[in-house]
């Protein structure tokens, strides 16, 4: 991953996450999700073990609100941007020329979508014996506008773009469950370290 310049004092800013992006309201994500488990669990075609009760059935929905929650918790935005940055053949050649000769570079961004795909699963364990549950998919994109990175000495340490827009879609036992698009992310806590180019 391109290393990035660290936020130098003041108060530290959540990181943006996966949850920022369905919803504003991060206490809400779990009930919300609860909801969306409830309707996708009924439905005729939902992917589910045969032999799950109706007791199990809703001890799942909890615990797989829960498990999407912490998950998405856990999906940070700017290493999700980082590792698509590193597709860039013009970044790497700026990060090991910079880092060899202590020097700068700005890096030019084009109009891109960055994609996320995450297939976890939720797993029962009985007398050591497993069985999946409910597998889960989320996907996230990310709209970039044309901008730029700055470079110097081998590290990302300002970047400039004009919008910056993320979608989240979620599935859960082959149905869909959510989704959120955010039109603007806050440059701000997706990289307090970074300084904004051209600014």
């Amino acid at each position: 991953m391109a290393e990035v310049a660290e936020p130098q004092g003041g108060t530290a800013l959540a990181p943006l996450t996966a949850r920022d992006v369905l919803s504003d309201d991060a206490a809400a994500v779990v009930d919300l999700l609860r909801v969306a488990l409830d309707a996708a669990m009924e439905h005729p075609d939902a992917e589910l073990p045969s032999n799950v009760s109706e007791t199990t059935s809703n001890a799942v929905k909890a615990e797989a609100a829960q498990a999407i929650d912490q998950l998405l918790s856990q999906l940070l935005l700017d290493d999700l941007l980082s590792g698509g940055w590193l597709q860039l053949a013009e970044l790497q050649t700026a990060l090991q020329e910079t880092s060899a000769d202590g020097g700068s570079a700005r890096v030019a961004l084009k109009h891109r979508t960055i994609s996320s795909s995450h297939r976890p699963s939720l797993d029962l364990v009985v007398n050591q014996v497993t069985t999946t549950l409910m597998h889960i998919e989320i996907e996230l994109k990310f709209d970039i506008a044309a901008g730029e990175l700055v470079v110097e000495a081998g590290r990302v340490t300002g970047i400039g773009i004009g919008s910056l827009s993320a979608a989240i879609a979620l599935s859960a036992a082959g149905q869909p469950l959510v989704h959120h698009q955010t039109e603007k992310l806050d440059l701000n806590r997706l990289f307090p370290g970074l300084s904004r180019a051209g600014s």
